[in-house]
């Protein structure tokens, strides 16, 4: 068999097996993709049956006309409306109710959704998951539609174990016989391949498979006559190889001397060009690079066989110089010259600007004419970017050095800054244009003010002669306090001017030392200018010597002014003072006043002792120094030219004067003081007797006023009760009457029921049932006062009822039925029939007659007890004990004693704040309340007005206090009387009317529990504010308790007014 044919079997063998290997692949991709759409359609059945279900719940109809179509699609397992607490609202596929269904748990993602989201139920089991509108709190409701991928699993299974039994079959098939074939066909092969290894070691004696008849077979048969040559061969060069040996050994230790040299030589020259840094190369005439050290990777970017035959050295230089660099070197190499130090400019692969400096020689053929250029380049950008670094920071050092060294002290604060401003733009590396001005900020407003200018129009200088923090560039400089730079005039340039060409700005704030902001420096740069770092440091750095030069300027004239206004105070002040050196006791300095008092010029003090002059003290004996005494503001002796002792007060404060500890003595003469002193003495001991004399004749006099006083407030009291029992005795014989009137009618309806009732017997059956069931309605019915035009309509509704049924008493009937079974006659069949009895008349008549007269004697019962309740708690008026007062019980109870009076004057409107806590008074709280309620209604009677007057009474808690309000519609308080209402005996009634006392003692019983009471007017009222703490025993509030441990509910409060009947 031909080998061809061998090697088509063994392929035809494995293509069958990557066959079946490929068919497995594509029965799984297969399932994939019909899984994957499976899940597709699913989810538009999902999120199309979501929809409706959402428009089902809006519409309240259900789709179950849908719902029951995906129940009994097989393709899908269930689906479910499920709440946002999991409760299972609907599921499927058959109906099931609300009570029936069961509550799953949500997936966690439910609330990150918010689209349809597939949910692994289990093996085999899917669903989707579709969020809805509706929510239960904040999280939505789902619909769930479930379905199963059995089926295309099981699919996917039947053809993945279909393809792997085939593969295994034609594996066990294949597979034996492939290596059967293949160490059959291969072994006469490998036997070849072992001889050739044998020749390959100097071994002719090989062993040969037998020769076949196919392509092998021929092999082995060519082979074995090549090894028959190959020995023939060997034999002859085995004998000229003895012949050569000898001279071969001659010229090996020739060569190897040699080979040692050049190694040697070799090894040096590359570690030179390794690690020199420097690049090697060498040129053809052309200047086509022929070779090139690795270096050229650190140096350019490129790598060697990237420009080895590729480029020319010109290519690499840098297009904007290029032209100029090549006619420099073909100026050179055109006349076979070396370069030497030929600095050049070249582009790095990434597009960086790289200097090198070049050396290199002429190359020369054998006949002498030019073939290149060997050479070496090195890499000198740092050390040009060095040396011009260095040159702008000399420059830069130079600048300052001339600004520092300006003179400061004797020129103004304008020409200084004109100088180093022409300092700063003289600079001709800084790329700033020959404008700009300097700016110091205003102490008293903040704004910046234009001290020194270059290059600026007069039109520019008028607008920013003053600009305010935040405008413009500078202003938001010195506002923010950073460097602000601007290539261009946009936005933030506030101030233009017309004409006004495109620039940019460098506008750098000036600080202090104590980071305050001085001013700011403004320089001009052209339109489009791209800042650098080290220009920002660069102008940074003039801004900061500046700033340094401005504060050093300011802090001069500030010293020079300093010592001018304190030598100005030191010469004018009235205070003598000595400045001394603490070390020898000599007078460095003294003021004017300080030579007056001595009495000596300042030629005879200044460098003397001080004990000679100024106190009488030996030496080694000063106060300050030797004795360690403070004097501070005491009394001492001064010593004058003429050695007189003048008493005066004296201070000694330490200091430093130019680094000399001193001492600053100042002092003050008290000669006229000590007169004075003298002369207050006498007349304070006179006074002080005068003042014996005075108090005895004021304490005498006060208890004279002090019992006219008592007699005043005592006579105010008793005038006001007389009129509060005319008053009260009035409210209460009001319902006295009432009482005694229908007491007087209830004897003869008794007598009249008597009678009727002792006949009930003769009544019908019926009759008697129906009036004992209504008797018992009729009493408990509900005292109802309803309107007289709703009684007189019922009455006349009675009353044609009646008349269509034939009665003839129909006025009598129809007023018994109206009272006494309201709008609800009516529901009663048999009203109108018993009505029409006259025995049953007469009863109801007599039960209504006895209601009222019990309604109406209970209604005045309880209207005399509550005057009777507030004159109990009113009598107790002169007691001096404190005691828990609830404020709401005591106003309402002097409202109810003043009713009688206050009817006929003003309406009353009360707005009592509930659970109120009590506070610490005595009884005679109460007189309070009448004193104002009194001048209130005095106050509205003295107005001239239709109608009556508004007295309103409103209680409130207010920060741990009860405050009471009593508001009137009177005239208004002058604002001059209002701080002295409250003075005994000040009053703005007519004569004879008022005392002046009823504010005076509200404010003293106030005062005694810790209150206060104050006025004031308002739009159209008057307000007295009454104040109170609440009363706190232990810690606790104390709330209002009654005799079971209650708490006392307070009075009735209402907007509405207190009844005059009342």
């Amino acid at each position: 068999m031909k080998l061809i044919w061998k090697n088509y079997l063994l392929t035809v063998g494995f293509l069958s097996l990557a066959i079946v290997l490929m068919a497995t692949t594509l029965g799984y991709w297969q399932f994939e993709h019909q899984l994957e759409t499976i899940r597709k359609e699913q989810r538009l059945y999902a999120e199309t049956a979501a929809v409706q279900v959402e428009a089902g719940y809006l519409e309240h109809v259900w789709p179950f006309e849908m719902l029951a179509k995906l129940s009994q699609d097989d393709d899908f397992a269930y689906w479910r409306v499920v709440d946002g607490e999991g409760n299972v609202i609907l599921s499927g596929p058959a109906q099931t109710k609300v009570s029936e269904l069961g509550r799953i748990d949500l997936p966690g993602e439910l609330v990150s959704k918010r689209t349809a989201f597939m949910f692994h139920e289990a093996a085999g089991r899917e669903a989707w998951v579709v969020p809805l509108r509706m929510r239960t709190g904040t999280t939505p409701w789902t619909f769930w539609l479930g379905y199963t991928t059995d089926i295309a699993e099981e699919m996917a299974r039947e053809v993945i174990e279909g393809a792997v039994v085939a593969g295994l079959i034609v594996a066990v098939v294949l597979v034996p016989f492939s290596l059967l074939a293949t160490r059959k066909l291969l072994g006469p092969m490998n036997q070849v391949v072992q001889a050739a290894g044998e020749l390959s070691r100097g071994n002719l004696e090989v062993s040969l498979p037998v020769a076949g008849r196919d392509e092998i077979g021929q092999l082995v048969s060519a082979f074995g006559a090549m090894t028959e040559s190959i020995k023939a061969r060997d034999a002859e060069i085995r004998a000229k190889v003895n012949d050569l040996q000898q001279a071969h050994d001659e010229l090996e230790l020739r060569v190897a001397e040699r080979t040692a040299e050049l190694r040697e030589s070799q090894e040096r020259f590359g570690q030179v060009t390794e690690n020199a840094g420097e690049w090697f190369w060498e040129t053809d005439a052309e200047g086509l690079y022929t070779y090139s050290s690795p270096a050229v990777a650190d140096i350019l970017g490129y790598q060697p066989e990237e420009i080895v035959g590729r480029l020319h050295f010109y290519d690499l230089f840098d297009p904007e110089v290029r032209e100029q660099q090549i006619r420099t070197a073909a100026g050179i190499m055109s006349q076979d010259k070396p370069l030497r130090n030929f600095l050049n400019v070249n582009r790095h692969k990434d597009g960086q600007r790289v200097i090198l400096e070049t050396c290199g020689l002429p190359l020369r053929d054998s006949q002498g004419r030019l073939s290149g250029y060997r050479g070496v380049d090195t890499n000198i950008t740092e050390r040009k970017r060095a040396e011009e670094e260095i040159r702008e920071d000399n420059r830069l050092r130079s600048l300052l050095n001339e600004m520092l060294s300006l003179p400061a002290n004797d020129i103004p604060v304008e020409d200084l800054l004109e100088q180093c401003l022409g300092k700063i733009l003289s600079v001709p590396w800084l790329a700033v244009e020959s404008k700009g001005c300097i700016f110091l900020s205003d102490e008293d407003s903040g704004a910046l003010v234009m001290k020194a200018r270059r290059g600026i129009s007069e039109a520019l200088c008028r607008s920013c002669a003053r600009v305010p923090l935040g405008r413009c560039l500078c202003g938001r400089a010195a506002q923010c306090g950073q460097l602000i730079f601007a290539n261009h005039v946009d936005e933030r340039h506030d101030v233009r001017v017309p004409g006004m060409v495109d620039h940019g700005h460098y506008c750098i704030p000036l600080f202090s030392a104590g980071r305050k902001i001085l001013g700011v420096l403004n320089l001009y740069v052209s339109a489009g200018h791209v800042s650098t770092e080290k220009e920002t440091q660069a102008v940074q750095a003039v801004a900061n010597v500046l700033a340094g030069i401005v504060e050093r300027k300011l802090a001069v004239e500030a010293l020079r002014e300093s010592e001018l206004w304190l030598r100005t105070v030191l010469d004018n002040v009235q205070t003598g003072i000595f400045i001394i050196d603490e070390s020898t006791h000599t007078i460095l300095d003294a003021n004017t006043m300080a030579l007056q008092l001595v009495g000596l010029s300042r030629d005879q003090v200044v460098g003397f002792p001080c004990h000679q002059h100024i106190c009488p003290a030996e030496v080694g004996k000063c106060p300050i120094t030797d004795l360690d005494q403070c004097v501070d503001h005491s009394e001492r002796m001064l010593l004058t030219g003429g050695g007189e002792k003048i008493p005066v007060i004296k201070t000694v404060v330490p200091l430093t004067l130019k680094g000399r500890p001193c001492l600053l003595e100042s002092f003050v003469d008290i000669r006229d003081r000590k007169r004075l002193e003298d002369e207050l003495r006498r007349s304070h001991d006179m006074l002080e007797n005068r003042v014996i004399e005075r108090t005895r004749e004021l304490v005498e006099a006060n208890e004279r006023l002090q019992r006219t006083q008592t007699e005043l407030v005592q006579s105010e009291k008793m005038s006001m009760l007389g009129q509060l029992v005319a008053g009260v005795a009035h409210e209460i014989n009001t319902p006295t009457g009432a009482i005694l009137n229908v007491m007087t009618d209830v004897g003869d309806h008794l007598c009249q029921l008597w009678e009727t009732t002792s006949r009930f017997e003769e009544l019908p059956p019926d009759a008697r049932q129906w009036l004992v069931s209504v008797t018992g309605r009729i009493l408990s019915r509900p005292d109802e006062e309803p309107s007289d035009a709703g009684m007189r309509s019922l009455r006349r509704t009675v009353e044609q009822e009646l008349r269509a049924l034939g009665h003839n008493n129909l006025r009598q009937e129809a007023t018994v039925v109206a009272a006494c079974f309201g709008e609800d006659w009516r529901n009663d069949g048999k009203l109108l029939a018993h009505i029409a009895d006259k025995r049953v008349l007469t009863i109801l008549e007599n039960l209504l007659a006895l209601k009222n007269a019990t309604g109406i004697t209970l209604s005045s019962a309880k209207k005399i007890a509550r005057i009777v309740k507030a004159l109990r708690y009113y009598s107790h008026m002169g007691q001096d004990e404190l005691t828990d007062v609830n404020i709401n019980e005591s106003l309402d109870n002097t409202l109810v004693i003043l009713q009688n009076h206050i009817k006929n004057i003003a309406e009353v409107k009360v707005n009592f704040a509930p659970s109120l806590p009590t506070v610490r008074s005595g009884p005679d709280l109460s007189q309070v309340w009448t004193n104002i309620l009194n001048n209130a209604c005095d106050a509205i009677e003295e107005m001239p007005k239709e109608g009556l007057g508004l007295i309103e009474v409103a209680t409130r808690r207010e920060d741990g206090e009860i405050v009471v309000e009593i508001a009137d519609d009177g005239p208004a308080i002058p604002q001059a009387f209002l701080e002295r209402i409250f003075d005994p005996f000040f009053t703005t009634k007519p004569v004879g009317k008022g005392t002046g006392l009823g504010l005076g003692i509200c404010k003293g019983i106030l005062n005694r529990c810790g209150g206060s009471i104050s006025a004031r007017n308002e739009d159209g009222r008057v307000v007295f504010e009454v104040r109170m703490p609440i009363s706190i025993h232990n810690g606790e509030v104390t709330e209002v308790k009654n005799h079971s441990g209650k708490t006392v509910p307070e009075p009735e409060t209402s907007a509405a007014p207190h009844s005059p009947s009342a």
